[in-house]
């Protein structure tokens, strides 16, 4: 047995993808998830948000709710009502607390209040790719 051989597995690098219309938050916030240690990759609209998973195959998505002229919360319904999406873990935030009444609604399968700190997001990260 050679020093590099483990008998661990290799450790997965799960794909997070993040939808945010705030180009700063979502700039800050996928650099620090890549700090973590995440494949992350951003979209700053919704509109490209399906062809984008068929491409990227994320584990999980971040997904604000609110998103200029389109609805986080009819994006992630439409994910989860598809068979070949619906499996990946959403997690739905906003700034406006009210919205998190009704996520469940939506197929989400968690909700954030922004602004969020960093490890309160990890936690919920890892809960939902059962770490």
């Amino acid at each position: 047995m050679s020093p590099f051989d483990t008998p661990y597995p290799p450790v997965q690098m799960f794909k997070i993808l993040v939808i945010d219309d705030d180009v700063d938050l979502l700039f800050l916030g996928s650099s620090l998830l890549r700090q973590k240690g995440f494949d992350v990759f951003s979209l700053a609209k919704g509109e490209n948000i399906f062809s984008c998973v068929e491409f990227f195959k994320p584990d999980l998505i971040l997904l604000d709710v609110k998103l200029g002229n389109e609805d986080g919360r009819n994006i992630c319904r439409q994910l989860k009502e598809n068979p070949e999406t619906r499996s990946i873990r959403i997690i739905l935030y906003s700034a406006f607390p009210g919205t998190s009444v009704e996520y469940s609604k939506y197929g989400a399968d968690d909700f954030l209040v922004k602004p969020y700190k960093l490890d309160h997001l990890i936690t919920r990260i890892h809960r939902q790719l059962a770490y």
